[in-house]
């Protein structure tokens, strides 16, 4: 056994009392203080006790209690970019000759309103459409002239607007509106430059349900008893997953070179989906519509639909209606219809469709188309790859 050399015992002699001698007091200096910072001093934020009140400057503002506005005046006002309003779940009222309750005056940038209600202001409840790449979360704007209106690139959020005169959410291009609904305005609910529109209902507006322009994806919404068209997309966009019942017109526009896919139409006063011109359909319904179940114009895909009962059963009313040149149909079907299929235009190539129980006929179509058999019983003798089916 190895015995450890008597300078090591002594080190570590020396290292151990160093140790046991080196404490100090344990009585505490005095009572423990505070170590959280305060919210004031993570992010400055300035009271708005009164109206009407006037940004100027950056920052972070909000409401301490409910607050009513002056006649001729706006309730907030707003020259500055970088700016956050936090209505903290109180309400800013509007009163006869009032303007605005949120007005972004210049052209500004990174505006943010959120968790409150924006009511009764004559002009718009928020007017921030010279205001972009703005976000505005949990608001609701009621019984104003306009709901909200924002800038391009701009985030809407949970946010609704009802009962205003006009409009009811209107955002410029390149924005995102989601989760949001419009209810009973008085022109459209949801209007959108170009963005996308997703998970958002509009409903008893006296104008369309929703309507986008150029470059719009709108998924997983809703139009309902609309006193124009359910949902319209101008041009170069999606539709996908929506539903449109019970409009006064169309139940679903698409204009130009939209795609329109995974939809239901249904009960919608003329017809449930309209393609205009170089539009895809695919995988959508149709049915019990006033006029026709899909009506298309020219150059259009329309592949795997479903088009039942809908106009007037003994008098008026197509599956599928075709007024243009140049489309093709595959694979769709088409049931208890007037007629199924009424191709009036040229150059259509109509194959593996199926028309049953239609009242007139199942396939009626002009000179010059290209359109696979009609047959009634599929029998070995008679298959062809490329036959339509009427019976």
């Amino acid at each position: 056994m190895k015995k450890c050399p008597l300078f090591a015992v002594i080190v570590l002699q020396v290292g151990f009392s160093a140790i046991a001698f080196a404490q100090g007091p344990l009585t505490p200096p005095g009572p423990p203080g505070p170590t959280m910072r305060t919210l004031d001093q993570i992010e400055p934020r300035t009271p708005i006790n009164s109206l009407p009140f006037s940004i100027n400057q950056p920052g972070s503002y909000y409401l301490t209690t409910n607050l009513t506005g002056a006649s001729g005046q706006s309730g907030i006002t707003v020259a500055a970019h970088r700016v956050t309003i936090d209505l903290n779940g109180f309400e800013l009222a509007g009163v006869a000759g009032a303007v605005s309750g949120i007005q972004v005056l210049g052209m500004r940038t990174n505006l943010v309103v959120r968790n409150g209600w924006v009511h009764g202001w004559p002009v718009s409840g928020i007017n921030a459409s010279n205001a972009n790449a703005s976000h505005f979360e949990r608001v609701q704007s009621l019984h104003n002239g306009a709901g909200i209106l924002a800038g391009g690139s701009s985030i809407l959020e949970s946010c609704a607007a009802g009962f205003n005169a006009g409009v009811g959410i209107r955002a410029r291009q390149g924005s995102l509106v989601r989760n949001c609904s419009a209810f009973s305005n008085g022109a459209f609910g949801i209007g959108l430059g170009s963005g996308v529109i997703e998970g958002c209902a509009a409903r008893a507006n006296r104008g369309n349900g929703i309507q986008a322009g150029e470059q719009t994806q709108i998924t997983a919404c809703s139009a309902s008893t609309n006193a124009g068209n359910g949902i319209v997309l101008t041009n170069d966009g999606v539709i996908r997953n929506c539903v449109a019942a019970r409009n006064a017109l169309n139940g679903i526009v698409g204009e130009d070179t939209v795609i329109i896919t995974h939809c239901t139409a249904s009960l919608n006063g003329s017809n449930g989906i309209v393609a205009i011109i170089g539009c895809g359909i695919s995988d959508c319904i149709a049915n019990l519509n006033s006029l026709d179940g899909i009506s298309l114009g020219s150059r259009c895909r329309i592949v795997g639909n479903n088009a039942t009962d809908n106009g007037e059963y003994e008098f008026v009313g197509a599956g599928f209606f075709v007024s243009g040149d140049d489309n093709f149909l595959e694979g769709n079907n088409s049931v208890h219809n007037f007629d199924g299929y009424l191709i009036l235009g040229e150059f259509n190539f109509v194959v593996k469709n199926k028309a049953s129980f239609s009242f007139n006929v199942g396939f009626e179509t002009g000179p010059n188309n290209r359109v696979g058999p009609v047959l009634g019983t599929p029998t070995v003798t008679n298959a062809n790859a490329w036959a339509n089916f009427a019976y």
